[in-house]
């Protein structure tokens, strides 16, 4: 992606206009990412970290669990 950098703040234009909290980022990790939802990093249910294959997978998980109002 042009001009992304890991751990950059979605607040920088990336699909902000669907993620109303500006404390959600997407992060690279060993070429996977994931997720910082209102400042808490996302969990799966046996405790391991949510990773994602692609950026934009990730802020779509993002913009998802902001419709919902919580983590999905």
């Amino acid at each position: 992606m042009d001009g992304w950098r890991p751990g950059r703040d979605i607040g920088a234009g990336y699909m902000s206009d669907d993620i109303a909290n500006h404390s959600n980022q997407v992060r690279e990790a060993a070429g996977k990412f994931y997720v910082l939802w209102r400042g808490q990093v996302v969990h799966t249910p046996d405790n391991k970290i949510r990773l994602f294959d692609t950026e934009r997978e990730a802020y779509e998980f993002l913009a998802q669990c902001d419709d919902a109002g919580g983590i999905i």
